[in-house]
């Protein structure tokens, strides 16, 4: 392990798990919203006339999953700190310290 302040090792650390959770409340969030399009899939497949699309929206059994603009902003943030996630992973190798990987 390098000799680096231990300022600097102890604000990559609490950059990296902040990040971390971050992207496991992430995951949670677009896994819910997964299930729930999968919902609508098997709706829609086994009894479409009880799915109820329209122009201005959808059943409110389904219309907050189905906000494009939602999921486009989601799925960006994800992937932004899974790249996040990995500048920090190499930040920690300089340092000499193994990414806590074990976690996820």
């Amino acid at each position: 392990m390098r000799h680096e302040p231990k300022e600097v090792v102890d604000r990559v650390m609490r950059e990296y798990n902040e990040n971390q959770e971050h992207i496991n409340r992430l995951a949670v969030e677009l896994s819910r919203i997964g299930r729930r399009l999968i919902d609508l899939g098997e709706a829609l497949a086994g009894n479409p006339e009880g799915v109820h699309l329209t122009a201005g929206g959808v059943d409110i059994k389904y219309s907050s999953d189905l906000d494009v603009a939602k999921l486009a902003s989601l799925t960006n943030d994800y992937r932004n700190a899974l790249q996040t996630r990995a500048h920090l992973e190499d930040q920690l190798r300089q340092l000499g310290i193994p990414p806590p990987r074990d976690t996820y």
